[in-house]
C-alpha cells in the first residue's frame, strides 16, 4: 500500500483514464486517492495492532464528507441498488433496518 501511495505522489495531479472511468470514483483526483488509500491501511494497522500508525493514517486520511469514497452511475444505468432489490423481491432483498440505514443516509452532500 505504501508503494501505491508513493507512486500516486509521484503523478502530477490527473489519472490517465478515460472520461467513464474518472466519473464513477473520485473523478481522478489524486489526493482523493491517497486519502483513500491511507483510509484502508488504517484497518491493515489495527488488524497488526499498530495503533500509532493507524491514527497517523487515520489523521491523513478523510476529514470530511465530500472525500468519501462513492460510485458515480453513468445516466444510462442509474439506481443499480434499486433494480438488484426491486428485482428480487421475495427472494433476495434488502432487510428493512439496512433500508432505514440506506434511507437516512440519503441526505446531499454539499
Amino acid at each position: 500500500m505504501q508503494g501505491g501511495i508513493e507512486n500516486l505522489e509521484k503523478e502530477d495531479g490527473d489519472f490517465p483514464l478515460t472520461d467513464i472511468r474518472r466519473r464513477c470514483f473520485l473523478w481522478g483526483n489524486i489526493s482523493l486517492w491517497i486519502k483513500t488509500a491511507r483510509a484502508i491501511r488504517v484497518r491493515a494497522h489495527l488488524h497488526q495492532g499498530s495503533y500509532t500508525e493507524a491514527l497517523t493514517d487515520a489523521q491523513a486520511s478523510f476529514a470530511a464528507r465530500a472525500d468519501n469514497l462513492r460510485y458515480t452511475y453513468t445516466s444510462t444505468k442509474p439506481g443499480q441498488w434499486y433494480r438488484f432489490n426491486d428485482g428480487r423481491t421475495g427472494d433476495t432483498e434488502f432487510h428493512p433496518f439496512i433500508k432505514s440505514l440506506m434511507d437516512a443516509l440519503m441526505t446531499p452532500i454539499e
